[in-house]
């Protein structure tokens, strides 16, 4: 069996007992929603005790896994991104609701009376999140043992060879863990954060013409080219000129921008960049290729820096703050640098712990 078989057996038995738990925590969720309060509430030893339960569960798991082939999740399975699978997932579940339903209604009009609708979202809810879960776990534990075939994830492809920082290395684990905790934190922070920026978006309209998100060229991971997403807090064609970094009391920022800019609210889709995997909630900032040659000419060591996603905050943010020329550049790139030597999750969680006193404060220019 080749390589692509065995990933695709792993992620068959990961969907099998990840849709197992997710309807054992359903059975046990909904039983708490419909008691009587007062009552005793059965616990999933006693639910799987009743006649059939256990063969129902195991049916309904295998029907789920038909859905996943179906959609066409098993489809070259060791080149999927997270992305791929928080579509497919999505896809696979609503696929088998939708079928759950269907099955309801034609099933005659006492089963369509007797069926509980709230179920329905919370066990589509309640799969979904197992399963993509045990999905990205297992897609992450997989990058973590790779062998590395990819020469560019692991060593440091351009640096000074007089430079001190030529032998740093950045393990795969390091990468499969950091991007593993940047879906779960941008998918969540994009959820929270919808009001604020239906709100934030309709003042920026209001203010000046113009469209609401700005996106701007930006080199990342391996020095390939993205587009990087901000509520827009200038005015439109602020650079006519070429390229412009913000100084203290810019009058090409609007009255709402100087405020988002202070708190950071302009850079809240910067997590859409986060879950397509352009960006990191830690690493070092993204800078534009204009600024990029005039800090190489200076510090060519500063290409260390594309040897990870670039980040929403850094470590250099954190210490140093906004750089308003190329020398504040180079003087934050040292914290960077440090950041890339002792990367690990301690030092992720102290940089998000300081950035968000930092917004708190409002210390953003």
């Amino acid at each position: 069996m080749d390589h692509e078989g065995r990933l695709r057996i792993c992620y068959v038995l990961v969907d099998y007992f990840c849709t197992l738990a997710g309807v054992a925590v359903f059975l046990v969720s909904y039983c708490h929603m419909i008691s009587e309060p007062g009552c005793d509430v059965m616990s999933l030893w006693q639910i799987m005790h009743f006649p059939s339960v256990p063969a129902i569960i195991a049916v309904f798991s295998l029907l789920m896994l038909l859905i996943y082939y179906l959609t066409g999740f098993y489809i070259h399975v060791g080149h999927k991104s997270h992305m791929d699978e928080l579509a497919g997932t999505l896809k696979g579940i609503v696929a088998g609701v939708v079928l759950f339903c269907f099955s309801t209604l034609m099933s005659g009009p006492a089963q369509i009376k007797s069926l509980d609708y709230r179920a329905i979202p919370m066990l589509g809810g309640i799969l979904f999140l197992c399963v993509f879960m045990g999905r990205a776990g297992l897609t992450s534990w997989i990058l973590s043992n790779r062998c590395h075939k990819d020469i560019g994830r692991k060593e440091i492809a351009d640096y000074d060879p007089h430079d001190e920082c030529d032998s740093l290395v950045i393990p795969d684990s390091m990468i499969a863990i950091k991007r593993f905790m940047d879906i779960i934190i941008s998918s969540v922070g994009l959820m929270v954060s919808v009001p604020v920026v239906a709100v934030l978006s309709c003042i920026i309209k209001a203010q000046s013409p113009g469209p609401v998100i700005y996106s701007q060229e930006r080199i990342g991971f391996m020095r390939r080219p993205f587009r990087l997403f901000k509520l827009r807090s200038m005015i439109v064609d602020a650079e006519p000129d070429g390229p412009l970094l913000a100084v203290a009391g810019d009058r090409r920022v609007t009255p709402i921008g100087r405020f988002m800019r202070k708190y950071h609210l302009d850079e809240i889709p910067n997590l859409w960049n986060v879950l397509k995997g352009d960006m990191s909630i830690v690493g070092p900032r993204p800078e534009r290729q204009y600024y990029i040659e005039r800090i190489i000419k200076l510090a060519p060591h500063y290409t260390l820096v594309h040897q990870v996603r670039p980040g929403l905050t850094s470590w250099g943010m954190v210490k140093y703050g906004y750089a308003c020329d190329v020398a504040g550049m180079i003087e934050r790139m040292k914290y960077d640098i440090q950041y890339l030597r002792n990367m690990s999750l301690s030092f992720d969680l102290r940089v998000i712990y300081h950035t968000l006193f930092t917004v708190i404060r409002g210390e953003g220019k």
